[in-house]
């Protein structure tokens, strides 16, 4: 199915290609927008801007997964640029940028959102005593979409230079008391999610399974 749709005022094409259960039970075959082109700068001129936004199991894991990436093209048609430009979508298309944060995001979370999360907290991985290395408290709030964590759950420096054979259980009672946090706000953080995608005129499952395999 494809039709014109508009989110937040921005215009462009809906599709859906609709589960012949071939993959998981929930889960789209294909389900994206594409949105209209607007002028962007700092490409050369005149360059254009547009968003494809996606929910759907085109990764083919189970899952339906939320993505919202952007692709530049000259006059001509020929690409500029494209991936991940989340500056240049709050920029050229600010109607859309509360989606951003959904990025990389399925229906049952962010992307390893535990392990993640506690890596960039310096929890996990080999940090080497360099302060550089995890944590980063700002990817760690983009990884777990939680834009308020508290810098007190980073894992202590003097915990993540542990040399190999010294006791790790302090900080691994640490890291599980992190985990149960996140784990404690990921329902509140999925209901979220779920009222953004089916605000903008998704589905976030097969709502109408019965319905959808008689049309697909």
């Amino acid at each position: 199915m494809e039709k014109k749709h508009s989110i937040n005022g921005v215009n462009g094409r809906y599709w859906v290609i609709k589960n012949a259960g071939v993959r998981a039970d929930h889960c789209h075959d294909a389900q994206k927008w594409i949105s209209e082109t607007r002028p962007i700068e700092g490409y050369g001129e005149p360059a254009f801007l547009r968003v494809e936004i996606r929910h759907d199991d085109s990764c083919k894991n189970g899952h339906n997964s939320f993505s919202i990436t952007g692709e530049i093209k000259d006059k001509f048609g020929r690409d500029i640029s494209g991936g991940c430009l989340h500056d240049d979508i709050v920029s050229v298309f600010p109607e859309l940028a509360h989606l951003i944060k959904w990025h990389l995001s399925s229906t049952d979370g962010p992307m390893h959102y535990i392990a993640n999360t506690l890596f960039w907290l310096g929890y996990q991985g080999y940090c080497g005593g360099e302060l550089k290395d995890p944590p980063n408290l700002e990817f760690a709030r983009n990884t777990a979409v939680w834009p308020d964590m508290p810098e007190t759950l980073i894992c202590p420096f003097e915990l993540r230079i542990l040399k190999v054979g010294e006791s790790k259980a302090e900080k691994q009672a640490l890291a599980d008391s992190v985990a149960d946090k996140l784990k404690n706000r990921l329902n509140a953080l999925l209901e979220g999610m779920k009222s953004d995608i089916e605000g903008i005129g998704f589905e976030f499952i097969y709502s109408n399974l019965h319905e959808m395999s008689e049309t697909t």
